[in-house]
């Protein structure tokens, strides 16, 4: 039962393929929360929270957000993929398309165990722009080097497992996937642009 979490990083698509055959829909609400709370933990170390919130405000914020952040991105996102991806053939229902992300994730989900080290090395300043501590301590400041090395290897092939899960559910090749997953973030982005313009618009006109 615990496989998935093992497999995923050498045989995503075997993986893939395993948790649909064996039915471990249990599996995705777990994921999608877990890389959804490392995502906003990300997204507060890069944007220096920390120089206006403690600590605990940032883990709070990441717990409550993460969650939702996590599962708007299956739900939509998996919606956007079998949409584009029925433009493209692709042979995938919606359920085997938000398995196929869910497990993608699965390497994410690991990626937070590494919070763990980092903040009892390097405490707050994770999250600060100011990390005097950090540049005056060489070992400190390779050893957080080397965390976001692993951090960005990991992100890297969470990636590829994730085109391999899609390509594998939608019988498509890795390259097709990776098309897919093209088209499906430009149509998002769509509206997005849209907001922006009109935004835009109204300061001139005001």
């Amino acid at each position: 039962m615990f496989q998935p979490w093992l497999t995923i990083w050498t045989r995503p698509r075997e993986t893939v393929r395993d948790v649909l055959l064996y039915r471990l829909s249990w599996l995705i609400a777990p994921v999608m929360i877990l890389s959804g709370i490392g995502e906003v933990l990300n997204r507060a170390a890069t944007k220096s929270m920390g120089d206006t919130h403690s600590t605990l405000q940032i883990f709070g914020f990441a717990i409550l957000v993460g969650p939702l952040s996590g599962l708007l991105t299956l739900f939509l996102g998996s919606w956007l993929l079998h949409l584009t991806g029925k433009w493209m053939k692709g042979a995938a229902t919606l359920a085997e398309v938000r398995t196929a992300v869910a497990c993608g994730n699965i390497p994410l989900a690991w990626l937070l165990l590494l919070w763990i080290p980092e903040y009892l090395l390097f405490g707050k300043e994770l999250f600060t722009s100011r990390t005097p501590v950090i540049d005056s301590n060489p070992f400190l400041l390779w050893t957080l080097l080397a965390f976001l090395f692993m951090e960005l290897v990991g992100t890297v092939w969470a990636f590829i497992c994730f085109i391999h899960c899609l390509g594998e559910v939608q019988r498509f090749s890795a390259w097709k996937a990776l098309g897919n997953t093209v088209v499906a973030v430009l149509i998002g982005l769509i509206p997005l642009l849209l907001l922006a313009s009109m935004i835009g618009l109204s300061w001139m006109i005001l």
